[in-house]
């Protein structure tokens, strides 16, 4: 719930909140609809049987209207100003992608794990850059050029699905940072 909440406290509210339900055991479908009751920005897309995270985050693409995706998982949260700041950034720049820092935090150690950049880069220049950060999760990708070139997640991979999707948003993307 942690995540859900940092996603309903953004100080951006204009948001489509996709959730989706990839056949969990676990309660987590009942946590989602008393959500669901209180914030009508939440939608919620229910798998019958665990199709993996491949499918489960087509099946949000798919769904998703707006001009903007990011992808957050269930484990992850944002800070309450991230997609207020994001948006600014990539509405100013005219964007395709905006990669921001992340926090890696467990009980024991925290570290960053994205050194950012502030330049603006193609796609084929930001690939070359040490800084690239391969995870779908931590940004903010322009659903236009997802569509416009049917970029999925491969269903086949069980690992590093993210990184191939994330190649593939790059070999169509121009402004980047």
């Amino acid at each position: 719930s942690c995540c859900l909440k940092s996603l309903l406290l953004q100080t951006y509210e204009n948001l489509e909140i996709i959730t989706v339900n990839d056949g969990s055991t676990d309660g987590s479908l009942e946590i989602l609809q008393e959500f669901a009751v209180q914030d009508n920005r939440i939608k919620i897309i229910t798998q019958a049987h665990n199709k993996g995270q491949a499918v489960a985050r087509n099946t949000g693409l798919m769904h998703a209207t707006g001009e903007y995706v990011s992808f957050v998982d269930s484990d992850d949260w944002l800070d309450l100003q991230c997609i207020e700041l994001c948006i600014k950034e990539v509405e100013y720049g005219d964007l395709d992608l905006l990669q921001f820092a992340s926090v890696y935090v467990s009980e024991t150690s925290q570290w960053n794990s994205v050194n950012k950049s502030t330049s603006i880069l193609s796609g084929d220049a930001y690939v070359n850059q040490q800084s690239l950060n391969v995870t779908v999760w931590g940004g903010l990708y322009k659903k236009a050029i997802i569509d416009m070139n049917s970029i999925r997640f491969n269903t086949q991979l069980v690992m590093a699905e993210d990184q191939l999707f994330v190649y593939k948003f790059l070999k169509f993307a121009n402004r980047i940072t």
